[in-house]
């Protein structure tokens, strides 16, 4: 029996040959899918708040550029807190078509991004909340100035700064009625306030320091009730004399409100210094009405009578009342006048 040859044996082979190549295909479609998933896509949101390629900070009023879109536009939601998410750069592969795998990235990104932009809002106000002032109340009771440190307060001898060239005279009132309540510190009396702002002014702060002896300038001091008191008995005090200052400390700090309130009599007993001491700022401070028949005609008049020297008069009136003598005599002396509780 003759056994003929298998023509078809290579058919086996063919087939072979055909699943590899069929093989390559789908392996080379496989890779091609996996680099299309890994390409960076529009959910990816760098949580410090800029963008990718680094340009991506939104405007921090409008809520322009947080998230995540397509072509690098944000949603725009986010308001304040839109400059944390900021704007992001898609790959340039506009040929892929999205997945549903993209798709979900995209979104899960984009909720990570309202939940940081959300989170770090809430940091914003919480630092802003310590770092901005806080808004004072407008009610009297808060002091203007702050006297429990040794920093000025309010500028100036009670808020009136001063131009002189260093030659100061204080005529201060330290009757009765001084020992009154302050209306502007509760829990202060107007002589304990008088005492603070003296300090203030002559020494920089309510303690001597060495910053204190660098004022320069002069100064005298008169007190006056029932009768005047001036410090230094004789002459003036001089910022830079370290003794002078002391005893000035010493002589503030003994300052009591007793008696009545002599006025004339201390202007009268000044007019003669303020011509020795070429005195050219005089701060007049009182309480009360004078029980010596002063008058602001008498004053001025009596002032003219050394204008060579020309000292400027400030007036504060203390205890909330205005007084016609006080503001007639600063604004004809080219002084301020004030008026405070």
């Amino acid at each position: 029996m003759n056994i003929e040859p298998d023509k078809h044996w290579f058919r086996p082979f063919g087939y072979l040959i055909i699943c590899l190549f069929l093989l390559l295909i789908w392996a080379g479609i496989s890779e091609g899918c996996r680099k299309n998933d890994s390409l960076p896509g529009a959910g990816m949101v760098s949580t410090g708040g800029s963008s990718v390629d680094k340009k991506g900070s939104g405007n921090s009023d409008s809520g322009d550029g947080p998230g995540a879109g397509i072509d690098g536009k944000g949603d725009g939601s986010g308001g304040k807190s839109a400059a944390q998410s900021g704007t992001v750069k898609v790959a340039a592969n506009t040929n892929a078509p999205p997945t549903a795998e993209s798709n979900s990235s995209s979104m899960a990104a984009q909720s990570s991004a309202n939940t940081n932009g959300t989170a770090q809002t809430v940091k914003l106000q919480a630092i802003e909340s310590l770092t901005s002032p806080r808004q004072q109340s407008a009610s009297n009771d808060l002091p203007p100035a702050d006297y429990n440190s040794n920093s000025a307060g309010r500028k100036g001898f009670y808020g009136i700064a001063s131009h002189s060239k260093g030659r100061v005279l204080f005529i201060i009132d330290t009757s009765g009625s001084m020992a009154g309540p302050s209306g502007e510190f509760p829990g202060k009396s107007r002589i304990d306030v008088l005492k603070m702002e003296l300090k203030k002014y002559i020494f920089g702060g309510q303690k001597l320091t060495p910053a204190s002896y660098k004022r320069g300038g002069s100064f005298v001091i008169a007190a006056f009730n029932s009768s005047t008191t001036f410090f230094p008995d004789n002459g003036s005090c001089r910022n830079s004399n370290h003794s002078d200052m002391k005893k000035t400390e010493e002589f503030i700090d003994s300052l009591q409100a007793n008696g009545g309130t002599m006025m004339r009599d201390a202007w009268q007993r000044s007019f003669e210094l303020i011509k020795k001491q070429k005195i050219d700022t005089v701060f007049f401070l009182t309480d009360g009405e004078a029980g010596d028949g002063f008058s602001s005609k008498w004053l001025l008049d009596e002032l003219k009578e050394i204008s060579h020297t020309k000292p400027v008069v400030h007036c504060i009136r203390l205890g909330g009342r205005k007084n016609k003598d006080m503001e007639m005599i600063a604004k004809k002396r080219n002084g301020k006048f004030i008026a405070l509780p």
